[in-house]
């Protein structure tokens, strides 16, 4: 969910669509019945849809479907699916587990392409975290030197 947020989050959408995306990407493994359940409920009807939608854009086994079905995809969906398939490169559920920069050329080069805005958005999240990281590093050696616990 978090990662889905943060994509969002750096296509400029607003709060309110960020956070219906947030809960898709924390419920989108919610069984056929559980995501019909969401439905009459006002607050939670569009994050069933944005659930279907994901489902609809990759098959049983987690591949991506046609070109043609994900060109119309909402980018609700993209971003769902494009945050689930980096977690699942990461963790090795499509295979060997992957680096951050391996999972993402595997996007990129993934035969079923996801939107280009959404995948953008994701490297410059992981872009983002990476510097991050290695500024906590950088901090923490300088600390070790100094003799700093």
């Amino acid at each position: 969910g978090r990662l889905a947020v943060r994509i969002a989050e750096r296509l400029g959408l607003d709060a309110d669509r960020v956070r219906t995306i947030e809960l898709a990407a924390r419920l989108h493994a919610l069984e056929d019945a559980g995501v019909t359940e969401l439905d009459p409920i006002p607050s939670l009807s569009e994050v069933g849809a944005l659930i279907r939608g994901y489902r609809a854009l990759t098959d049983a086994g987690g591949r991506r479907t046609t070109r043609a079905v994900r060109a119309r995809g909402p980018l609700g969906v993209h971003i769902v699916a494009v945050a689930d398939g980096y977690d699942e490169h990461l963790a090795g559920l499509r295979g060997p587990r992957l680096g951050r920069r391996l999972a993402l050329q595997q996007l990129r080069s993934d035969p079923a392409t996801f939107r280009t805005e959404v995948i953008d958005a994701l490297a410059a999240v992981v872009a983002q975290r990476s510097d991050a990281g290695r500024r906590r590093r950088r901090v923490d050696g300088s600390d070790e030197e100094r003799g700093a616990a």
